[in-house]
């Protein structure tokens, strides 16, 4: 990126979304499968059931292999290969979700890439003949399945890192703590028996397992179940995921991931050169909104199609990235 000086948050899908950046980011993603007809028990050969009773904190019974997280030891071309398709999927994803069409045309849009393609890929693992094919496609993932899984498993780790308490710069400063949390969880019908390959692979690349409830017996247990957890995870800044009616006796498979970031900025705003101001809508006319400004040199780059400028947060190792398009650049 080039730099510039004179950085005013003025425009973009939110401009008080640096605000909630800043205190704190969480996205969830939520799939559920459902079977047809009378439910069955999927015991195949080799397949194992290590469901253990929960912690004895209200947590429902994990299902998992009993091997610990493998090292991470994918190389970095691999994981380069990993990233690069995950930001493939990232551009798909985000160009049908604010198309005029899509999902999010008309409302702002905090999506985490990364974390779904993770969420995925976990179930990626257990995904064979045409719908492995159709899901790398999607997904755009290019590398064989064991380089995948152990790329996402370095990856992740690395990430992880992120999570730490920075120390102060200088005398007399307080440390700063960067947390950084992405949750991926499989919720399978009780009862059901996976491979034990299945369960290896979550264990040693993803550091998971299944988590089991009863959806035949009761659906809504089960969603009250879920939906305690992902508030438990998210500290309670999402409640109530899954609405009354989303699942019944024909649910199978539920995954839920959840991305928790409480960052300071590098560079602070400061509350005093807030002012209020005219925000441009993508679909016509203004709305009043405060604006954030300061000036500061930062990461730079323009096209005839977009601008961007990069936010650092404390420690150097995370950003936010802004895009403004060149229609609501010229407004």
């Amino acid at each position: 990126m080039n730099t510039m000086r004179n950085v005013v948050v003025r425009r973009g899908q939110a401009p008080s979304l640096p605000v909630l950046l800043s205190a704190a980011c969480i996205a969830t993603l939520l799939l559920v499968a459902t079977g047809c007809g009378t439910a069955h028990d999927t015991t195949a050969p080799n397949a194992t059931d290590t469901t253990t009773p929960g912690s004895g904190t209200g947590e429902p019974p994990l299902l998992s292999a009993d091997v610990p997280r493998s090292t991470p030891e994918a190389k970095p071309v691999e994981i380069q290969e990993l990233v690069s398709g995950n930001t493939a999927f990232a551009v798909d994803l985000l160009r049908s979700l604010a198309a005029p069409s899509g999902a999010a045309a008309e409302e702002n849009l905090v999506i985490s890439p990364y974390s779904i393609s993770v969420a995925l890929a976990m179930t990626y693992a257990g995904a064979r003949d045409d719908t492995a094919t159709e899901m790398a496609e999607t997904l755009h993932f290019t590398l064989p399945a064991d380089r995948l899984h152990a790329a996402f498993n370095s990856l992740g780790q690395t990430i992880a890192t992120r999570s730490r308490e920075i120390p102060p710069a200088n005398d007399g400063d307080e440390p700063a703590t960067v947390e950084l949390s992405v949750v991926n969880q499989l919720w399978a019908q009780q009862g059901f028996t996976f491979l034990t390959e299945y369960l290896e692979t979550l264990a040693a690349q993803y550091g998971a397992g299944l988590r089991t409830v009863d959806f035949i017996a009761d659906a809504e247990a089960a969603r009250q179940t879920i939906n305690d957890w992902v508030a438990q995870v998210t500290k309670d800044r999402i409640k109530d995921l899954l609405p009354e009616g989303s699942l019944g006796d024909l649910t199978r498979l539920v995954l839920t991931n959840a991305v928790y970031l409480k960052a300071p900025w590098a560079v602070p705003f400061e509350k005093s050169m807030t002012q209020d101001g005219d925000f441009h809508l993508a679909g016509g006319g203004t709305v009043t909104a405060a604006f954030m400004q300061q000036s500061e040199t930062l990461g730079y780059a323009q096209t005839t199609d977009w601008t961007a400028v990069q936010l650092p947060y404390k420690g150097g190792e995370l950003a936010m990235v802004v895009l403004l398009p060149a229609a609501a650049n010229a407004s």
